[in-house]
């Protein structure tokens, strides 16, 4: 709230957006598990099926994009969220309120 008014983007939320896109993005659909989202007191952990294709180090890093699903990737550009730049994570990992769960 802002003034009495209600401010439906703020960084927290754009942070959620990216991470679900994120999220649903990169999963493998051909598994047996789906995608599982839980939200904890202080976190929102994000959680897919598959492994990490760039390794967890490159991932952590950022700068190397490697989506498993490109035309979700498409779609999500398209209503401008992502950014295509393998930034993801790094970005995510500074937002003290939102956790990446990595297996």
């Amino acid at each position: 709230m802002v003034g009495g008014e209600c401010v439906d983007d703020t960084p927290v939320h754009k942070a959620i957006r990216e991470a679900l896109a994120n999220c649903l993005i990169n999963a493998d659909y051909h598994g047996v598990r789906g995608v599982v989202i839980r939200k904890e007191e202080e976190k929102i952990i994000f959680a897919n099926p598959g492994y990490v294709r760039t390794g967890k180090k490159q991932m952590r890093l950022g700068g190397e994009s490697a989506p498993r699903n490109k035309s979700l990737m498409k779609m999500f550009n398209l209503i401008n969220i992502g950014e295509r730049a393998g930034s993801g994570v790094p970005k995510k990992a500074t937002k003290k309120r939102i956790a990446a769960s990595i297996d």
